[in-house]
C-alpha cells in the first residue's frame, strides 16, 4: 500500500545539475520530454516565491519569437513540466 503524501513527494537539487526527485525516484532526462519545461523549472525556482508573468517567461525563453507561437510553446512547456512533477 502506498502512501499518498510519499507518492506526491517532490525534492528538487539545484546545487550543480537540477535534479528532481519525485516520489523517491530521480526523474530522468527523458522523463522531461522537452528542454523548455525543465528551463521553465529553473525561472520558477529562481524567482520564488515570486510570480512570473507569461510576458516575462516569453522574454527569457523565447525573445526572438512571436508572442503568438512563444505563448503556445509556453503552454506546452508548462504541461511538460505538469507532467513530470504529475504523471498521473
Amino acid at each position: 500500500m502506498s502512501n499518498r503524501l510519499t507518492d506526491r513527494k517532490i525534492q528538487i537539487s539545484t546545487f550543480g545539475a537540477l535534479q528532481v526527485v519525485r516520489a523517491g525516484k530521480r526523474v530522468e532526462e527523458s522523463d522531461w520530454h522537452t528542454r523548455q519545461a525543465r528551463q521553465l523549472l529553473k525561472i520558477l525556482i529562481t524567482e520564488r516565491p515570486r510570480p512570473v508573468s507569461t510576458d516575462r517567461l516569453i522574454e527569457i525563453l523565447w525573445p526572438e519569437s512571436a508572442m503568438s507561437a512563444a505563448s503556445t510553446t509556453l503552454r506546452s512547456a508548462i504541461n511538460a513540466l505538469r507532467n513530470v512533477v504529475e504523471p498521473d
